[in-house]
């Protein structure tokens, strides 16, 4: 049961997905960092408004793809929690059960 459990553990969590949108969050963080630096003094005030809205803009798309990414987790991390507790009461019938064999096999 134990490898069965593993590798549903394994297979439930995106792997896939983790590997394909990290290296895209990384290169939009920075992408960012890069256009704060590269902000001149001659910019007008229009210009780095528009610069501002448009790294909000990027922002709220990083935001989203994170959400997107920890709900992803939180489901694996909920079918890895009740599999837990599944492995844990079948080792308490297990325990329970060696026990009951243990004191028939002593009392008998």
């Amino acid at each position: 049961m134990s490898v069965t459990t593993v590798g549903g553990i394994l297979t439930t969590i995106p792997w896939k997905d983790i590997v394909k949108y990290g290296p895209t969050l990384l290169e939009a963080a920075r992408e960012l960092f890069k256009r704060s630096k590269e902000q001149s003094a001659k910019e007008t005030l229009e210009e780095r408004v528009e610069r501002l809205e448009g790294n909000e803009k990027v922002q709220a798309q990083l935001i989203e793809q994170l959400v997107e990414r920890q709900e992803l987790l939180l489901s694996a991390i909920q079918v890895i929690n009740s599999r837990l507790k599944l492995l844990f009461i079948c080792a308490l019938v297990t325990v329970v059960g060696l026990a009951t064999c243990i004191l028939v096999l002593l009392f008998k």
